[in-house]
């Protein structure tokens, strides 16, 4: 269902947002090592200073692009592209959701595995993990992400095959 013009020109506006906070987070980051009194190490100056302007520079760029584009422009979702393009993105989708919840579970395992041990006093971890380890323990813990990744697959499979059973052309 597309959406009214005045819902669209929204969007376009909120969608400044994510530049708007590159762009502050890159000030940030290049003013944090003049600021902090601790700071005072050349090379970790330069590093944050860079990493900064990488963020200053991304959302400026972004946001000359953004400005580009077409306020009216209708936003388009999975369901609006034409249906070899669709499975083509959930397919992809499919794909890139282990490359992404694959480190994420080992990161938090090993933080867990840390504080289970008690080789470190505190760690950190999402809310959502940290949660699960206060009130089921270590193994479900270590498990939410992977059990997260492993649902977000499912349900993209079954969106795949919905998409496949109402058309039978597509492979």
């Amino acid at each position: 269902m597309p959406l009214s013009p005045a819902q669209t020109k929204y969007i376009h506006y909120i969608n400044y947002l994510p530049p708007v906070m590159y762009v502050v987070l890159g000030v940030v980051l290049m003013g944090m090592p003049f600021v902090i009194d601790g700071a005072k190490d050349l090379e970790m100056t330069i590093l944050v200073v860079l990493i900064g302007l990488g963020f200053f520079g991304w959302g400026v760029y972004s946001l000359w692009r953004h400005s580009k584009a077409d306020p009216t422009a209708p936003v388009y979702t999975i369901e609006d592209l034409p249906l070899d393009q669709r499975v083509r993105t959930l397919r992809r989708m499919m794909l890139i959701v282990p490359v992404a919840f694959t480190p994420a579970a080992a990161l938090f395992g090993y933080e867990l595995v840390r504080l289970e041990y008690g080789w470190a006093d505190r760690v950190s971890v999402w809310a959502p993990v940290a949660f699960v380890y206060k009130t089921l323990g270590f193994w479900p813990a270590v498990l939410f992400i992977p059990t997260a990744g492993l649902l977000l697959i499912l349900f993209l499979a079954t969106k795949l095959r919905s998409i496949k059973e109402s058309n039978p052309t597509i492979s």
